[in-house]
């Protein structure tokens, strides 16, 4: 059975981010899992299997296909095409009388081939998957033809493929049944932004935009669709734009708007994403307070403000979000004492609290936390010692250098097996 379109979008998002251990925040995210059943009736049509077979005939594939992917068995999911079968019975593709025709080709190594015109052919296609294959070139326009697509995936690890401005025009005006728009690293410095208000805002749950070279501002309205769970536009570094200001009520679950310019306060609006669960703004350029609604978002399991401007205090109702695995807060401008509420926080795996202002006691509840691996508090101006005693810390990378810490190094840190950077400068 092929995965579905959803699962392949996680894969792409965690394959790029890196993320530690968020396979399971995704399976949450994207609920939508349709499993295709191939009918006792021939489903493809003579003309679609021709359009596949000339498809087949005009791209060169590399013979591990799918190797670059991590898949268990790699091979080409074109060699089963061939004249004398039902499309709908070859590798790569289902089809269903209710729910139309599904083309997944995802991890296969097309070897910069350009994406065939000939998939405008393909109308009934409900489902296209063409990620992680070494496409090139600029999307035919054809693809715009197909109205009845409720999912599209043409992400790559690297930029392959470009969209020019007519094509996506036409394909926001013409696939109003969208729900997955997931480009990342597709080119799209030839897009102006505002085109993205012609997506469906009725139908639209996931778009994924990253390392797009998308430039201008981002329209805000988009934050105000009523179904967006997923809104990805990290890596855009000349994308600028604001948070909404007031009445954002949404059900986003994944926000990454990380190394672009967007800028500006977040406000107490923020407090009605009730089911966030990953917020990434890193390397942005926002700046002033963290409001207390924020504090209240008990969701989040992933935490990333480094690299911004925001200043003042880290409250004790930190410790509302029991939920969270990394909180990454590094080089901002807070101040003052930081609260020792890790005890709370038993989920933790990455603490990075580097190049800040915080002052006052060493939080010794994080030498307590068992899934912890990362544990950097450098550059700040924390005092005391480090415990006699500590939990068995899968610890990899401890920093704590820059700060006025004193009394002896405990013998528990030399036992550390799987301690590989270590720093008390």
């Amino acid at each position: 059975m092929v995965s579905t379109l959803s699962d392949l979008a996680c894969n792409s998002y965690l394959k790029k981010k890196n993320m530690w251990g968020y396979r399971l925040l995704c399976i949450m995210l994207l609920h939508f899992r349709v499993i295709f059943s191939v009918s006792s009736v021939k489903l493809c049509s003579p003309e679609e299997s021709f359009a596949l077979l000339q498809f087949k005939n005009t791209i060169s594939m590399d013979a591990s296909a799918s190797s670059h992917c991590d898949a268990a068995v790699t091979y080409p999911k074109t060699k089963s095409w061939n004249k004398d079968g039902d499309c709908c019975s070859w590798d790569g593709i289902t089809c269903d009388e209710m729910t139309g025709h599904k083309l997944n080709l995802a991890c296969n190594d097309f070897n910069g081939t350009k994406i065939s015109s000939n998939f405008g052919q393909f109308t009934k296609l409900t489902h296209l998957n063409l990620s992680f294959s070494y496409f090139s070139g600029i999307v035919p326009s054809q693809i715009s033809r197909l109205s009845k697509l409720v999912a599209l995936d043409l992400s790559g690890d690297i930029p392959g493929t470009k969209f020019e401005q007519h094509t996506f025009n036409n394909l926001a005006k013409n696939l109003t049944e969208l729900r997955y728009l997931l480009l990342d690293n597709v080119q799209m410095f030839s897009v102006v932004p505002s085109s993205l208000l012609n997506l469906s805002s009725a139908s639209l749950i996931s778009l994924s935009l990253g390392s797009g070279f998308l430039q201008g501002e981002f329209p805000i309205d988009i934050f105000h669709f009523p179904f967006l769970r997923q809104l990805t536009l990290s890596d855009n570094r000349h994308l600028t734009g604001n948070l909404p200001k007031s009445n954002w009520s949404s059900p986003l679950r994944i926000l990454d708007l990380s190394v672009t310019k967007f800028s500006g306060k977040i406000t107490d609006t923020i407090g009605n994403l009730r089911d966030l669960k990953f917020l990434d703004l890193s390397a942005c350029y926002f700046d002033g307070l963290i409001p207390n609604s924020f504090w209240n978002l008990t969701e989040i399991t992933y935490l990333a403000f480094e690299a911004n401007f925001f200043s003042g205090q880290v409250p004790a109702s930190l410790s509302n979000l029991k939920q969270l695995t990394v909180l990454n807060l590094e080089d901002n401008q807070f101040s003052g004492e930081f609260p020792d509420v890790f005890g709370n926080l038993s989920k933790l795996t990455r603490i990075s609290l580097a190049h800040l202002n915080f002052t006052g006691q060493l939080p010794l509840s994080a030498f307590n936390l068992t899934q912890l691996s990362l544990l950097e508090l450098s550059r700040n101006q924390f005092v005391g010692q480090l415990p006699c005693h500590a939990s068995c810390l899968p610890l990899s990378h401890l920093k704590l250098g820059g700060n006025f810490l004193d009394g002896r190094i405990p013998s528990w840190l030399f036992n550390l097996s799987s301690l590989i950077n270590l720093d008390l400068s």
